[in-house]
């Protein structure tokens, strides 16, 4: 945050305080409080002997200044002055989402159309990487949101956790790959973890989105379990099936590299995803190629709208610029009025 102009003092009415103590700082040190002519009184013959002034008289007034000075700045203090540091986002009145993104072998399969659909050079693209680019879209998109990413296959992990930081999420977004993970389909599991991200989140609004292309065959915990877990903390599940229902091309990969393309069709269970969304109140559908894909996320993009979020003026104090020198200018006041400039009767 970038810190802004002077914008004044938080309590200027402390000011009054000076128009009651500089008159009366003024009229103790001024001429009409008793000055004293510097002679001295002999009993002689001799009616006076003069002294001259010297220098320590000539600047007798420079010790009440500094204590006048001083007063200035503690009432300065005392209003309080501040500086606008910048604007802050009230994060209870966003959304959480998290994005729950399958990373196992069958997501390589390249049956969600061209890349041409989304900007791309490639002539064929994968589940997965359909998935990054809308996904990529949609966080881009979300600007007043925490958001975070867990990746699965056999197990679940956390990529990224809740973040305002959406540069830092696509990040890890864009390192995500097919194979990273153990194996499997781990969905109850992936969505457990998910939960843990939004627990203790104070949003007002908690969301999962979950992007699958395989049937759960790995989890711990059972899929619709975890979907009435989410219901229990007020977290919507949004589901997606990603992938054609037709059999796809999926290259598979030897020790040297990218190996032969085969035709399969993953088993799925769409009936499942769509009873946890259903049971949490969010969407579910089938993404058949990418611009279902996209169509959907634009819908719980609608969905997941967030309210106007909340914004407060962050400030920096700064009464300890005008507290340390006030007191500073007192204290060398006194001490020369005790010393070099102290004045006998």
């Amino acid at each position: 945050m970038n810190l802004q102009t002077w914008p004044g003092f938080e309590q200027p009415a402390s000011f009054l305080i000076l128009a009651i103590a500089l008159p009366l700082l003024i009229y103790v040190s001024g001429p009409w409080a008793g000055k004293r002519d510097g002679s001295l009184l002999f009993a002689s013959p001799l009616k006076h002997l003069e002294v001259k002034h010297g220098w320590a008289a000539r600047w007798s007034f420079v010790p009440r200044m500094l204590e006048i000075t001083g007063v200035v700045l503690l009432v300065a203090a005392l209003a309080r002055p501040r500086a606008t540091a910048g604007e802050i986002v009230d994060d209870t009145n966003g959304t959480d989402l998290v994005l729950v993104l399958d990373t196992s072998t069958s997501m390589r399969a390249a049956d969600m159309g061209t890349g041409s659909n989304l900007g791309g050079p490639y002539s064929a693209l994968s589940r997965i990487d359909a998935a990054k680019r809308v996904m990529d879209k949609f966080v881009r998109a979300r600007t007043s949101d925490r958001l975070a990413l867990i990746v699965f296959a056999g197990i679940p992990m956390v990529a990224c956790p809740l973040t305002f930081d959406r540069k830092a999420l696509l990040e890890y977004l864009d390192y995500v790959y097919t194979g990273m993970l153990e194996d499997g389909t781990a969905v109850g599991d992936a969505v457990t973890l998910a939960l843990a991200q939004l627990k203790d989140s104070p949003a007002k609004g908690k969301a999962i989105i979950l992007l699958t292309d395989g049937r759960d065959n790995r989890s711990e915990v059972p899929p619709l379990f975890s979907a009435k877990m989410a219901k229990t903390l007020g977290v919507r599940i949004h589901t997606i099936l990603i992938g054609s229902e037709k059999q796809g091309p999926v290259p598979f990969y030897t020790t040297a590299g990218p190996g032969p393309v085969a035709r399969a069709k993953v088993p799925a269970d769409a009936g499942l995803l769509e009873k946890m969304a259903r049971l949490t109140g969010g969407l579910a559908g089938r993404a058949g190629d990418v611009n279902v894909l996209k169509s959907l996320f634009t819908r719980i993009d609608s969905m997941e709208k967030t309210r106007l979020p909340g914004k407060t003026i962050e400030h920096r104090e700064l009464f300890q610029f005008f507290l340390v020198p006030g007191l500073g200018l007192l204290v060398i006041g006194f001490i020369l009025e005790q010393t070099r400039f102290r004045r006998f009767p």
